[in-house]
């Protein structure tokens, strides 16, 4: 009878195992969504610069368009209707492009230097978090061996269903406390007073006797 008992207490720890991973994976994910979140911004600040680039160079051939009309200009060359003003302006632009590519490239610099760091801290913690999902399954299957074979495979097969909120139910108004579903009077008390372990039919939870 003790040790029926202790097969409970045992479900119990198991399932706050489980809890556990399920919360590492959680975890896992947050770090790893961090680490998107600065590389996304690293990317579209480069592709940014890349673009600024190209303006620039569109700007640049404009200037040195207007140049050579100017020069044409001054020696007496027909030309076509630039004037200084005009050079000026495409002058201003190129320099605020300048301006601009200057402080996207710093502030690449500094996304670059984030991204380093949280991903040195984020793969720590990845890491300590696999560590501790790895000794966790390591237990769940060093209890599941306490188990009789038909118990354990039935639970095996129970912990990989994903089953919202617990994998344990109690007997509650004659029937599963979590689903509903009725039992007979000779399972009521195979769980309740025999400590027998036992399944729900409708939801498949494990039954967890009420005083336990």
């Amino acid at each position: 009878m003790e040790q029926q008992k202790e097969f409970f207490q045992i479900i119990k720890e198991i399932e706050s195992l489980l809890k556990a991973n399920l919360g590492n994976v959680k975890l896992t994910l947050e770090q790893k969504k961090r680490i998107e979140r600065i590389e996304k911004l690293r990317d579209q600040k480069r592709q940014d610069i890349s673009l600024m680039d190209q303006e620039k160079n569109k700007f640049q051939t404009l200037y040195q368009h207007c140049e050579e009309e100017l020069n044409k200009m001054q020696t007496g060359t027909p030309a076509f209707d630039v004037t200084e003003t005009q050079a000026l302006r495409i002058l201003e632009d190129i320099e605020q492009l300048e301006t601009e590519i200057k402080d996207a490239i710093e502030f690449l610099a500094g996304s670059e230097r984030s991204l380093e760091e949280i991903t040195l801290e984020a793969s720590g913690e990845i890491k300590k978090v696999s560590n501790h999902s790895a000794n966790n399954a390591a237990r769940v299957s060093s209890l599941l061996e306490e188990f009789p074979t038909t118990q354990k495979e039935q639970l095996s097969r129970l912990f990989k269903q994903s089953i919202p909120r617990t994998f344990m139910a109690f007997i509650h108004n004659k029937g599963c406390s979590e689903c509903g579903i009725k039992l007979s009077l000779v399972d009521e008390k195979s769980i309740e007073e025999k400590y027998e372990i036992k399944f729900c039919k409708g939801c498949h939870r494990v039954f967890i006797p009420t005083h336990l």
